[in-house]
């Protein structure tokens, strides 16, 4: 199956157009005010003193006396048929290609889409484990997004050992230079904790954002260590649902 291609036609006809002295007087008028307007914006470009307020007055102008000129010659109907026509076949072709994309996609062998699918998790994993606090306990795709589940745990940068690689002790440095809470001292990730408020959740989303634009955060799981002034992020469920941003 070929994409199609929008069929975009000239008109060969050289039939003499005939004026009525009404339509010809119509077609002049049109003519001389489209002049004018053409005329000054360009002039006030030309000067520098075309101000946003003029420019939308002068293109309204522009395309009324436009359209006062195409429909004097008789020519309105024909760009609306033109119009209609390319919309359908625009129609017709958004069909097609969604249906050249299912027939590519059925070509492909259930080993091909589980091997794709894991490659675009493991791109998420890599960011969120170099950029983000570092581990993703669950993920899944759907038919419309990818769905995942992310440890309030700060881990080290394991992805990042080619070069991006960071400690426990300095995702912590990082994540605070972001403006992140966090709350204490050590050596090891279970020491350091994701303080749950509302500056840091948007925080994470302000992150996931920047990388994911589609992303969303479903739901957060907290915990209230006994003796501590503020409970933590233990888990983080998010939604992505515009597949193009994983690769």
């Amino acid at each position: 199956m070929e994409e199609r291609q929008i069929n975009f036609k000239t008109n060969d006809d050289t039939t003499i157009v005939v004026l009525s002295d009404k339509a010809t007087k119509s077609v002049k008028k049109a003519s001389d005010d489209l002049r004018f307007a053409m005329a000054h914006l360009m002039g006030e470009l030309a000067k520098g003193t075309l101000n946003v307020g003029m420019k939308s007055t002068m293109c309204s102008l522009i395309e009324s006396y436009t359209h006062s000129l195409t429909k004097s010659l008789g020519y309105s109907g024909v760009l609306e048929a033109e119009n209609e026509q390319r919309h359908g076949e625009i129609r017709s072709l958004n069909k097609e290609n969604r249906a050249l994309r299912k027939q590519l996609g059925e070509k492909n062998t259930p080993e091909d889409v589980r091997e794709s699918l894991k490659n675009l998790a493991d791109n998420f994993k890599r960011w969120w484990n170099i950029e983000g606090f570092g581990l993703v306990t669950e993920d899944s795709f759907g038919g419309y997004g990818f769905r995942a589940k992310l440890s309030g745990m700060i881990t080290d940068g394991y992805y990042g050992k080619d070069g991006d690689y960071r400690d426990e002790d300095q995702k912590a440095e990082q994540l605070r230079a972001y403006g992140f809470e966090i709350v204490g001292e050590g050596k090891h990730s279970r020491d350091y904790k994701i303080v749950a408020c509302d500056n840091n959740l948007k925080l994470i989303e302000q992150l996931l954002k920047s990388k994911y634009p589609s992303a969303q955060i479903l739901e957060t799981k907290l915990y209230n260590r006994r003796g501590a002034e503020s409970g933590e992020l233990r888990d983080i469920e998010i939604y992505i649902s515009n597949f193009d941003e994983l690769f």
